[in-house]
């Protein structure tokens, strides 16, 4: 995953995140990774409209966000 996270904030590309929140739920998001520390990266979070910080324990999946998410809007 690391490898993904180096990328997103090399060639400013977005990734499609599967995240655990604090409260225990789930949730799907698409992020351009901003600054990545030892355990969080900080990212713009296209679903909330602003830089999240995210914890790497609680990351659960990334995957690239593909051309035809892009085209969508995503």
């Amino acid at each position: 995953m690391n490898n993904l996270f180096n990328r997103s904030l090399r060639e400013k590309t977005k990734l499609e995140v599967i995240y655990i929140k604090k409260d225990g739920t789930t949730t799907q998001r698409v992020v351009r990774v901003i600054a990545i520390s030892e355990d969080h990266i900080l990212a713009y979070c296209f679903n909330k409209r602003q830089v999240r910080r995210f914890n790497l324990d609680n990351m659960l999946a990334a995957l690239p966000v593909g051309p035809r998410k892009e085209q969508m809007g995503a």
